[in-house]
């Protein structure tokens, strides 16, 4: 029998009917196949970033574990008790238990202040690792220290400090910051009661009756400097100060000339450093000018960084 073409396009929709539910069937399974893929990603990621949390976790109670918050509410326990400085290792004790730091011992020749008894054979272990175990910030943490040091090297830390506070040199003024908050607060509140000058320039400053001191400010690294001046029955004596941490060692020398027609007097010398001045007569070394010396009224002066 010969098919006839209504056969033949019955035949054709039906093959399109049955490719398209092949097609849709496919399709499904694949949409259903990448639905899965795609949440057992995202279990996988959960997984992973619970694993994450758990061992973070576990970092931090090891460290809690490993240290633990301590509040002093007397600091001065760990101070000795005679010279009242930080203790460090070594520590002694009697056999009172009355203990002292290794160089008052030497100071009390051994013998114990409370008791009595003998004192510098015996080590005290147990404040030793109470020592060296407290971590503790630096008293200047306010002027911009951020350091931490254990107690025992808390004495020696704050001894070489660069942060130590610095009072400003301007009679009246109660002001304390560090070297360079103290620097802007002079420029701002004392504009002018102080000379401006720069590092090897030499500059001149005024010398008048009655004159004690005179702030001089640098201009490059912010620096503080006073010139002493005082009126001796010897003459009048003159020296230069600089305002900055103690641990500041001869950072700066100077020279001080005073002049009378084709004559002069001439110092060369360094920079005493000092956070806290006040006014004082200048002692070490100092220009000493006759009374009758000082023609034009005034002292050549010329600082410079570091060794002349």
């Amino acid at each position: 029998m010969v098919p006839t073409s209504d056969d033949i396009a019955s035949l054709d929709d039906n093959d399109v009917d049955s490719q398209g539910s092949r097609s849709r069937s496919s399709s499904g399974e694949s949409d259903s196949y990448s639905s899965e893929e795609e949440d057992q990603e995202y279990e996988d990621e959960q997984e992973e970033e619970m694993e994450e949390q758990i061992g973070d976790e576990d970092d931090d109670q090891e460290e809690c574990s490993s240290s633990l918050p301590v509040i002093l509410t007397n600091p001065d326990v760990l101070d000795c008790p005679i010279c009242f400085v930080a203790l460090t290792a070594p520590v002694f004790q009697c056999n009172n238990g009355h203990i002292a730091c290794s160089n008052c011992c030497c100071k009390i020749r051994n013998v114990c202040p409370s008791c009595s008894l003998s004192i510098g054979s015996n080590r005290c272990r147990a404040i030793e690792n109470v020592l060296e175990s407290i971590e503790i910030s630096c008293k200047n943490i306010k002027y911009g220290c951020k350091k931490t040091t254990s107690y025992n090297k808390k004495h020696e830390h704050e001894l070489m400090c660069i942060h130590e506070p610095c009072s400003c040199p301007h009679l009246g003024c109660d002001f304390v910051a560090s070297s360079k908050q103290l620097y802007m607060h002079s420029y701002r509140a004392h504009t002018y009661s102080a000379i401006s000058f720069s590092y090897d320039s030499t500059f001149s400053v005024p010398v008048t009756n009655g004159m004690e001191y005179a702030v001089l400010r640098e201009s490059t690294d912010k620096t503080l400097f006073v010139l002493n001046y005082a009126v001796q029955s010897i003459g009048n004596v003159a020296s230069i100060t600089c305002i900055s941490p103690s641990s500041v060692k001869k950072g700066f020398s100077y020279e001080l000339v005073a002049q009378k027609r084709d004559s002069k007097i001439k110092l060369e010398s360094f920079t005493e450093c000092m956070p806290r001045w006040s006014k004082y007569v200048p002692h070490g070394e100092f220009l000493l000018v006759p009374s009758d010396f000082l023609e034009s009224q005034f002292l050549l002066v010329r600082i410079q960084k570091g060794a002349q």
